[in-house]
């Protein structure tokens, strides 16, 4: 995300002979996480169970945006995320106290979308 708000491609595009057959058609890939990122689960997410970050993000933007574009979905799930980053974790006792550390030492998740060709986030709608 650039600091103006918008989301920026980065060219990540491998020369053919790399070991990668090219890719004919549109494959999308969204992950919870940067590569220098560790995904997280929480219990911050749920009041019951444990679960990934990226996943409880994504299944609240859809819900909320129904029809919405890939920009959209990115910037609810980076949203969703910094919302419950900030909750502290249920568990009791030393383990809840060490987790709670680690989660205040670590930098917040940053929902990524790869692509096999450019497109205008902003514009092209979510299919599922």
């Amino acid at each position: 995300m650039s600091r103006t708000g918008y989301w920026q491609w980065e060219n990540h595009y491998r020369q053919p002979g790399t070991g990668k057959h090219r890719c004919r058609g549109l494959a999308i890939s969204i992950s919870g996480c940067r590569d220098d990122q560790k995904s997280a689960d929480s219990s911050g997410y749920s009041e019951s169970a444990c679960i990934g970050a990226m996943t409880h993000s994504f299944i609240k933007a859809v819900e909320a945006e129904p029809g919405t574009t890939y920009g959209r979905l990115l910037s609810a799930m980076r949203a969703q995320i910094r919302d419950c980053h900030g909750r502290p974790a249920r568990l009791p006792g030393r383990l809840g106290s060490f987790v709670r550390r680690m989660v205040a030492s670590s930098s917040v998740q940053e929902p990524q979308l790869c692509s096999s060709e450019v497109f205008d986030i902003y514009r092209k709608p979510f299919l599922l």
